[in-house]
């Protein structure tokens, strides 16, 4: 399993199929931990394999690539993978400030009244 991290956080896991047997779980722990921001995995199989097992993609591993695959091929999967995680990760932000405004006063920073009777 390869994992390509930016500043020590994971950005995309690449993954055989041995190491996904091997760290199903480990990989799912990882994937859940970064929820609500999608952290994909993409799988490198052997031609003798026909096609993507039905019960991994979405859980474990968002796309697959059975060999022979060219180096374009890889790039262009990897590029779509890590543009869906921007897109999730700016998400995030958009939402994180929509709830801090929800809950703050623009102007003077304060807690607005909508936050207080909710913890009331």
């Amino acid at each position: 399993m390869t994992a390509i991290s930016r500043r020590n956080c994971l950005t995309l896991l690449l993954v055989d199929r041995v190491h996904l047997t091997k760290h199903a779980a480990q990989i799912q722990k990882l994937r859940e931990d970064a929820h609500p921001v999608f952290l994909p995995s993409l799988l490198l199989l052997p031609l003798k394999t026909s096609r993507i097992p039905n019960k991994l993609p979405g859980k474990t591993v968002d796309d697959g690539l059975i060999q022979p695959f060219g180096k374009d091929e890889v790039k262009a999967r990897v590029k779509n993978l890590l543009r869906i995680r921007r897109m999730s990760q700016d998400l995030k932000k958009k939402h994180d400030q929509v709830a801090r405004l929800s809950v703050t006063d623009d102007g003077s920073g304060f807690h607005n009244s909508r936050s207080l009777h909710r913890h009331s």
